[in-house]
Parts: structure tokens; sequence; C-alpha cells
């Protein structure tokens, strides 16, 4: 009996420290640490995301109507890492925004063509032109233009 009562004194000594200002200082340290560690993985988390920032780009895609408007961002939009694309059928040009982390402006570029619409950069395959409704089948630069 004697060692029970003495294991539950210790017991109850553990629990309750007798000296309150100890229990503030070791509080206080938890309090920092946890502090500390919520700012390091905040910063972190702040330093990773900027490379994940978008690029804006725009570049010439020929096209007509609001048919080749469609299938231009819908080609750009498909690629992973394209968040936005807008192609405006006055000015012939497609915005662009994406992650240049996981894919090149080049990429985007080749999508575009493989549905049949020139870039600045790459020309569409002929099938993939000839392949575009009547209204779409725009003027085509010389060859030459990107020889």
């Amino acid at each position: 009996m004697a060692i029970m009562s003495m294991t539950a004194t210790t017991m109850n000594m553990s629990i309750t420290p007798t000296d309150p200002f100890t229990l503030t200082v070791k509080t206080m340290r938890t309090l920092a640490s946890i502090t500390l560690l919520i700012a390091t993985l905040c910063a972190a988390r702040a330093f990773g995301q900027k490379g994940n920032e978008p690029t804006q780009a725009s570049f010439t895609v020929y096209g007509n109507c609001s048919m080749c408007q469609e299938r231009i961002e819908t080609a750009a939009t498909r690629l992973k890492g394209v968040r936005k694309a807008h192609w405006d059928r006055e000015k012939k040009s497609l915005t662009v925004s994406y992650d240049p982390q996981k894919l090149q402006l080049k990429d985007i570029h080749k999508a575009v063509a493989a549905v049949g619409h020139d870039t600045e950069e790459v020309r569409a395959p002929d099938k993939a032109y000839e392949a575009l409704h009547g209204c779409c089948q725009y003027e085509r630069p010389a060859r030459s233009f990107w020889e």
C-alpha cells in the first residue's frame, strides 16, 4: 500500500507543478516554437509559389470567325499549364496565361497549329487546314514566312 501511495503522490506532483512560473516559461517556449514553425511554413509556401506565377503572352493566330475562336481557344486551354486563352478576331491575336514550368510557349503554337490555324511561328499541317469549315479557311501566309 505504501508503494501505491508513493506512486500516486509522485504522479500527482507531475500533473500539478509546484512552481507556476515554470509552467509559464514552458508554455511560452512552446508557443514561441509553434509560432516560429508556422511562420517558417508560411514563408516556405510563399517562396515556393513564386515560380507558379502565370506568364502572359500574345502572338498572331490566323482565323476568321467565332468557330475559329472556339477552336483556337480550346486547343490552347486543353494544354496542361494554360490557365486562360483569348483570341481577338480583329487583331488575329491569341493572348494566353500559362505556367512556364509546365510548358513552353512553342507548345501552345504547336497545339493551335495542329487544329488547322497558322501562328506566327508554326504553320498548320495542310490536312488540318483543309479540314476546316469553308468560312474558317483564311488566306494563308506564304510558306517562306516560316522558313
